[in-house]
């Protein structure tokens, strides 16, 4: 195995201002390598960050790691043909951007992670086609926007993992465009007025979204489309927020409340026939339930020491 290693720091100099680095690596034919860049930014100007730029084509277990620290860095992983690698970007600071892209059918088995602690910062992770990836992505800090999505009809059995702790104003976007037997999680801990939009337009996928630990004024939204299954769980005192799941042909929803978790607004909506929807409630009050669904359809509320709750629903 080889193992390539670069390590960049920017020196704080006297009276000298010094520019973002830059590093680049390219692999192609590749098989076990081990890539690793670390950019330190501690020069005169905090507002110049560094890039580091990774491209892969036909390559197999290879590792890469870019570790960065500081304001206004880039980095960028990019893979085409790529199988059994791992894909590893952390940064600390703010104003960071951390992108990984894989393409092509023949990645697989790949494990792609990002961790962001800092404010205002931008992740992406896209897949084109490849079956059997992992996706975790982990941000801490304020007005971070993240997407992962997962595009084309051999984008099967891929797994997207997103946490937001301790952070507020975040946004979070996981996609799945086509596919079979894709699964999403979203926590949201100790985080309040984020917004999660998960959309799955493929068959038989999963979304698991779970809101806690005082979490407020979120906006929840899941999509989807054919055989799918929807999971939100609000719990420990997550007030005030917001979750609408939509679902067409044969889906099912699942909401639970608990643990003092209040005047939260629950919609679900479900199209087409054959979808069963069930929210249950516990020791959680003033919440409003709304369920609207079409034909062939089942719609089951429960509750247990909850007060003031309203329920609407729909069946035509």
């Amino acid at each position: 195995m080889k193992k390539l290693a670069i390590a960049i720091s920017a020196i704080l100099a006297t009276g000298t201002v010094y520019a973002g680095n830059e590093a680049t690596t390219e692999l192609q034919y590749a098989y076990g390598d081990d890539v690793q860049i670390t950019q330190n930014t501690s020069h005169a100007n905090p507002a110049l960050g560094n890039d580091a730029f990774v491209y892969m084509t036909n390559t197999y277990k290879n590792d890469t790691v870019i570790l960065q620290t500081g304001n206004e860095n880039t980095a960028t992983v990019s893979a085409t043909y790529a199988s059994r690698s791992d894909f590893d970007i952390t940064q600390t600071g703010n104003q960071n951007t951390a992108t990984i892209t894989t393409e092509t059918a023949i990645n697989y088995r790949n494990d792609l992670d990002i961790v962001q602690q800092g404010e205002n910062n931008t992740s992406t992770v896209y897949v084109s086609d490849g079956d059997f990836n992992d996706a975790d992505i982990n941000v801490r800090g304020n007005g971070n926007v993240t997407v992962a999505q997962f595009n084309g009809e051999g984008a099967d059995s891929n797994h997207i993992k997103t946490k937001i702790v301790n952070g507020n104003s975040n946004k979070v976007t996981s996609v799945v465009n086509d596919g079979h037997a894709n699964d999403v999680h979203v926590t949201v801990r100790n985080s309040n007025e984020n917004t999660v939009n998960t959309t799955q337009n493929g068959d038989h996928s999963d979304a698991y979204v779970s809101v806690r630990g005082g979490s407020d004024l979120n906006n929840i939204d899941v999509t989807q489309n054919d055989g799918n299954y929807a999971d939100v769980n609000v719990y420990w005192g997550s007030d005030n927020n917001d979750i609408d799941i939509s679902q067409h042909n044969s889906n099912d929803a699942y909401v639970d409340v608990g643990m003092h978790s209040d005047l939260n607004e629950i919609s679900i909506d479900q199209t087409s026939s054959g979808s069963d929807a069930t929210v249950n409630l516990a020791y959680s009050s003033n919440n409003d339930i709304s369920v609207w669904q079409n034909a062939n359809d089942s719609a089951t509320v429960t509750a247990s020491y909850s007060n003031h709750n309203t329920v609407n629903i729909v069946q035509n």
